[in-house]
């Protein structure tokens, strides 16, 4: 007869390769065995009965108990496998959506300590490399295998705040308004400055970035301007919000855009050289800031570091039927000024701009795993790879990797 604690050990590979990339770093290094008071922080089943949780093969039989020495019937063997099946049967595009990659197909490309000689301003990853943006205006090319730093490329002015790999090409926002780009095949050299805050009508700020599968979408939190560059083309067309533009984060369809008057507004996608379209309004029920949204395949997460907030938006198809929602509305504990928003095909973790504690929680039903400190000073960029997550240090001369 099967015994609860030994599932995670015979339910298939899936668990034993996952187990120490994510439970066995990030909670083994916590000696708390999450939710489960009755698993012994000690166990050697501890990270495997965690991975199992976090993956959604078990639930446990409450919501702080597993019953480690229970017998399995065969129908919850059932279950168990069914559910490793589906995660192998997902994994493929939960890494893609994991990675930032929600746009169709269109473009033609589409834990530990590492030292990287400067703070980190923003990270991506294309589940190869992670790129780097530093405060002193230079780019990192890094190997995710060994975190050792391959390339180093540089911007000839402004510096790096937000970074994004799009239709084959790294691409930079800086404090300016200006947009910056290089293709990673080359020979690590100068950035291309694009565009100026003048020819993107991008005033100096906090600024965001998304990529709906054809065109760049850049803005500010310092205005109401958005700029659209249709990567394919030579230029791009600006338009004006209601207010402020404080994030933006595409959903596969609909380019979501959150403004400073506590609106967030799904737009549809414009053809060149015309205006977006309001597709939907929905109100947020308290004050926002500037924040990097994300959309982990289902939900919309909103971190809003003015009030510590977590938002969770639920988008939909059919306005007529089932307008969107917001389905959670949360504090998020010990994440001071939550800033910054990341996916590894399971989890989403939020991280604190004025501290380095982060939050992890369960993307299926929402619910907060822990927080716990990430040895960084202060975070403002998140990264995975479906894999691990990267954390950068915004005050400190590291990233971590968990």
């Amino acid at each position: 007869m099967l015994r609860r604690s030994s599932i995670p050990l015979l339910l298939g590979a899936a668990v034993l390769v996952l187990a120490p990339t994510r439970a066995g770093k990030v909670f083994a290094q916590t000696a708390i065995c999450g939710q489960f008071t009755d698993v012994p922080a000690s166990s050697p089943f501890c990270p495997y009965i965690l991975q199992a949780f976090i993956s959604n093969l078990s639930q446990g039989t409450s919501s702080t108990t597993y019953d480690p020495s229970d017998a399995v019937t065969r129908d919850q063997q059932a279950v168990f496998i069914t559910r490793t099946m589906d995660q192998t049967i997902h994994r493929t595009a939960a890494a893609r959506i994991a990675m930032g990659k929600t746009w169709l197909p269109t473009a033609s490309n589409g834990g530990i300590t590492t030292d990287v000689g400067g703070s980190v301003n923003d990270l991506a990853t294309d589940g190869s490399f992670l790129w780097i943006a530093r405060t002193d205006s230079k780019v990192l090319k890094v190997s995710l295998a060994d975190r050792r730093i391959l390339e180093t490329w540089s911007m000839s002015s402004g510096v790096p705040r937000k970074l994004g790999l799009f239709a084959g090409q790294v691409w930079m926002a800086d404090d300016q308004g200006r947009l910056h780009s290089f293709n990673p095949t080359n020979t690590a050299g100068i950035a291309t400055l694009l565009f100026s805050g003048t020819a993107t009508g991008i005033t100096v700020g906090s600024p965001s970035m998304a990529f709906d599968g054809t065109s760049i979408w850049l803005a500010s939190a310092n205005g109401p301007k958005v700029f659209v560059y249709p990567v394919s083309t030579s230029g791009g067309v600006t338009f004006t919000m209601p207010a402020n533009v404080d994030g933006l984060v595409f959903d596969g369809t609909y380019m979501w855009v959150l403004l400073a008057n506590a609106t967030l507004v799904k737009l549809g996608l414009p053809a060149f050289g015309s205006t977006p379209t309001v597709v939907e309004t929905l109100p947020i029920p308290g004050a926002v800031n500037d924040c990097r949204m994300l959309y982990d395949g289902t939900n919309i997460w909103i971190p809003i570091g003015a009030t510590g907030t977590l938002y969770v938006v639920r988008p939909t198809q059919n306005l007529a039927g089932s307008p969107s929602q917001i389905v959670a509305n949360q504090t998020i504990p010990d994440v001071i000024f939550p800033y910054v928003a990341a996916f590894d095909g399971e989890n989403v973790m939020i991280g604190g701009a004025n501290n380095g504690t982060v939050a992890l929680f369960k993307a299926t039903n929402l619910g907060l795993i822990r927080t716990f400190a990430s040895g960084a000073i202060a975070v403002r960029g998140i990264a995975s790879d479906g894999r691990t997550f990267n954390i950068g240090d915004a005050l400190g001369n590291s990233f971590f990797q968990y």
